[in-house]
Parts: structure tokens; C-alpha cells; sequence
């Protein structure tokens, strides 16, 4: 059953509260002859693709309720709107973000042509970044770093290092030292990607075993890096 807060709540989230209101004033003549027939529950399952099954419409003029005037409008929003599929596009929330993003203020959008403006950009943008994103405004938390194991894995040496990254958290590091290193080495920040984690990446299996030949999509790559003479920085992320 649908009630009429739940019909109108439904229809506004659709396609807007001002949409919806303009829309059901243009659909007056369809509602007064819903109106007019009155009595038992007129069947929006059919009219409307089997999205919404019934919704009494009230005995007459006495009994007229706001579902008579959604129960229109879904039909009408159903016969311009739905596809060979009988899809309802109308009820996509992706419409519903597309209005939001399209009454948004756009005050960091890019349009620099050349480096000195994409810089003014940087400046501008970054700060407004940060102060949606919310969490960047704390406080940073001290430097800690706890060393907890370290691998020889011939070329080079794997380490496994904890850092604090909160004050109630920490992040697991994985960190690949080539052994021949005579100065200041390129460095990679490797990052992980769908799968059991960083493990598939520094040579171990998902049981923390060790593995010496590459495996899966990920072909352990970060040991390879490290291998060709980069250290490597794989956070758990």
C-alpha cells in the first residue's frame, strides 16, 4: 500500500520538489478524472511497470487523497521516460545527483591554460579540499614508528614498520631497501589493488608465507622494483 507521504516523498526524490509540484499542477485534468471515478484502488502496478503495486485513490470526490495526483504523475513520468525495457529512469538515484551537482557552486572548477594558473588553481583548490574532507583539520599525531620484522630476500631487505597515523590507529608498512645502494635511491610509494592486500605485492602469500615467484595480476611488483635498485614503500591501505 502506498500512503500519500510515501508516494509524494517517492516522486520528489525522482525528479526534484520543484519539478514534482509543476508537474502535478499540469496533471490536474488526469486527476480529477481519477478523481471522479473514485472507490477501490486503481491498479498503479499496471500503469506503471509493476514499480509500485496499488495505492487507494478514495471513494470519490469525499475520499480524493494526494495519491490520486502521484499515482498520475508516475504514469505520465513512466509513459516519457521508461525505455524498450520497461526500466524506470526516472527512479535512478543518479538523478538525483546529477540536480545536486548541477545547482553546486563551482568555484574550484579548472580552466588554467598554462602552469602559473593550474599553481593559483593548486592554491585555491587545496584548501577547500581539505575542509570538506574533514579529517584533514586535526592535529597531526606525533612521529612513531615501531620496526617489527625484517626479511633478507637476497637483493634486498624487507621490512615490515607500523606507523602511527592517528592517535587511536596505525598502519602497517611494508618497506623494500635494495642491498647495493651507494647513496640517495629513487624511491616508489606502491599501492596495492584488489585482492588479499599489500602481502601480494611484497612477495608473501595471503598466510604470510614467503614467495619467491610472482604470482597473479599483481606479479609482485613491488619486488621487482626493488630488485632494479628502487626502495619501495607498500602501505596497507
Amino acid at each position: 500500500m502506498v500512503t500519500d507521504g510515501d508516494s509524494e516523498r517517492v516522486a520528489q526524490l525522482a525528479i526534484g520538489r520543484e519539478e514534482y509540484w509543476r508537474r502535478r499542477a499540469e496533471l490536474e485534468p488526469e486527476v480529477h478524472t481519477l478523481r471522479a471515478a473514485g472507490g477501490g484502488r486503481w491498479n498503479a502496478g499496471r500503469a506503471n511497470g509493476g514499480l509500485v503495486e496499488n495505492a487507494d485513490c478514495g471513494a470519490g470526490a469525499a475520499g480524493y487523497s494526494a495519491a490520486s495526483h502521484v499515482m498520475a504523475l508516475l504514469r505520465r513520468l513512466h509513459e516519457s521516460h521508461s525505455s524498450g525495457m520497461n526500466q524506470r529512469t526516472e527512479f535512478d538515484p543518479l538523478r538525483l545527483l546529477d540536480a545536486l551537482h548541477a545547482g553546486a557552486e563551482r568555484d574550484c572548477a579548472f580552466t588554467a591554460t598554462g602552469a602559473a594558473a593550474a599553481r593559483a588553481w593548486q592554491a585555491h583548490a587545496g584548501p577547500v579540499l581539505a575542509r570538506h574532507l574533514g579529517f584533514l583539520d586535526r592535529p597531526a599525531p606525533p612521529v612513531e614508528a615501531e620496526l617489527e620484522q625484517t626479511v633478507d630476500r637476497g637483493s634486498y631487505v624487507r621490512e615490515r614498520v607500523v606507523l602511527r597515523t592517528w592517535p587511536d590507529a596505525t598502519m602497517p608498512v611494508y618497506v623494500l631497501v635494495p642491498k647495493r645502494l651507494d647513496g640517495p635511491a629513487p624511491c616508489v610509494l606502491a599501492l596495492h589493488g584488489h585482492g588479499y592486500g599489500v602481502r601480494d605485492i611484497v612477495g608473501l602469500w595471503e598466510d604470510g608465507s614467503e614467495r619467491w615467484e610472482p604470482d597473479g595480476y599483481h606479479k609482485d611488483f613491488g619486488c621487482a622494483l626493488a630488485e632494479r635498485g628502487f626502495v619501495v614503500v607498500a602501505p596497507e591501505i
